[in-house]
């Protein structure tokens, strides 16, 4: 009965908010937790190579894609190969170091702002969405968006900031991206320095 209320619940959801739903359940956001954690490190440490490291998949969660695959009959097999990895790390940190970029741009560093993780989102593809080939069978999301509170003493840092990380498949250790990541939304008195 339980799982019945909770499925419809997701579909009036899906219907009230259109095709990209977001997770809001309390065991979603501790799963998701890393993923705001890599964030935030990120922000802190301004280091790429670590965050890219941390939160592209390994070669623990590829013998994973072939174990789900074998289980489930799938033939297509997981593009990303041990080899490949590096490919998609290096590819994910030059993202991140874009992204760094524009932070000093704004004015965004860690002996100004303070941030704390407030909630972290997952997309749900839209409805009849193809899901990309090199997902394979594992949970699928467009995006990731990761809601942080930036403190600062400086009143044109202080505010909401959103980060959005593109491209994620969930393993049993968490969410893992290869596509990149992104500002989305920073407080107001950033926003015409980022076009928003």
């Amino acid at each position: 009965m339980a799982s019945k209320l909770h499925t419809l619940l997701f579909v009036f959801l899906a219907i009230v908010r259109g095709p990209a739903v977001f997770a809001q359940t309390a065991a979603a956001n501790e799963i998701n937790s890393a993923a705001g954690a890599a964030v935030k490190q990120l922000l802190e440490s301004g280091d790429a190579s670590r965050f890219a490291l941390e939160i592209v998949a390994g070669a623990n969660d590829l013998a994973e894609q072939r174990l789900s695959n074998t289980v489930t009959h799938v033939t297509r097999p997981w593009p990303f190969t041990p080899e490949s990895v590096e490919d998609e790390r290096k590819k994910v940190a030059a993202k991140a170091r874009l992204f760094l970029g524009l932070a000093g741009r704004l004015g965004v560093d860690a002996s100004r702002i303070t941030f704390r993780v407030k909630r972290v989102q997952v997309a749900s593809p839209p409805a009849g969405a193809a899901v990309p080939p090199e997902v394979g069978v594992l949970p699928y999301a467009p995006k990731i968006k990761v809601v942080l509170q930036g403190d600062s003493t400086i009143e044109r840092l202080a505010g909401e900031y959103v980060v959005e990380l593109d491209g994620a498949v969930e393993f049993s250790k968490g969410w893992r991206i290869y596509e990149g990541i992104r500002w989305a939304h920073v407080p107001e008195g950033l926003a015409g320095l980022i076009g928003h």
